[in-house]
């Protein structure tokens, strides 16, 4: 980001990013930086909310971290390559 940017920039309105991670710190500032760029996110703290969230709105994009409580991010991402939306 350079110093002067105040404004979010408009990337493609309709893409969609899910931010999955059980970090309240992470999740915010990825998904802070995201929305300023212009994108759509979606957000959720563990798999089991982020697998409800693709079933009912899928994204674009899933920014997933692997270490999650529940189901952990590998499991899935092997259940979503598996059954997709």
């Amino acid at each position: 980001m350079r110093p002067n940017d105040t404004e979010p920039r408009l990337a493609n309105p309709a893409a969609t990013v899910l931010v999955v991670d059980d970090n309240p710190i992470n999740l915010k500032l990825v998904s802070d930086l995201l929305a300023f760029e212009g994108y759509r996110v979606l957000k959720a703290d563990d798999g089991e909310k982020a697998a409800a969230s693709v079933q009912e709105d899928p994204p674009d994009l899933i920014l997933l971290d692997v270490d999650l409580p529940g189901i952990d991010g590998l499991t899935l991402t092997k259940r979503l390559k598996s059954d997709p939306p």
